[in-house]
Order: C-alpha cells, then structure tokens, then sequence
C-alpha cells in the first residue's frame, strides 16, 4: 500500500499548540484526516513527517498544521 509522507519544518515551539493536552489535538487532526503525525523525539532536531493513504488527506493534515502554527503565532507577544 502506497503512503503518501510530507515533511514539515516546524519550529519546537509550536509543537505543544499542535499536540495539544493530553495529545488530543494532534489524535484529532490524525481521525479527522486519516493521517499519522510524527514529531521528532525530545531529544532530537527534525522534521515532523505526516504520513497517509491519500495525498489530500495528507494535504488536508498540513494545511490544519499551519492554521494552528499560524494561529498560535499571533497568540505570542
């Protein structure tokens, strides 16, 4: 079966806005568009990789990702 990866440079800072409490954003991002989102370990500087069975759900994964990094940006002061 064919999966469909994209990376996405994101700053560490917004990984707790994407992940969210108790992982709940993150597992509702992954249900509602049917992907898998990986950060990289605590410990180690990487890419988070969003992988799916169809390029729009992927897609679908990653323009959510940026509204949430876009959102909590303008949040910070």
């Amino acid at each position: 079966e064919k999966m469909f990866v994209v990376e996405m440079d994101v700053a560490p800072a917004f990984y707790g806005a994407l992940i969210g409490k108790g992982a709940e954003n993150k597992t509702k991002l992954e249900q509602e568009t049917n992907t898998q989102i990986i950060f990289p370990r605590r410990e180690e500087i990487g890419m988070v990789k969003i992988r799916g069975a169809s390029k729009a759900n992927v897609q679908s994964a990653r323009t959510r990702m940026e509204l949430i990094i876009e959102r909590s940006r303008q949040l910070q002061p």
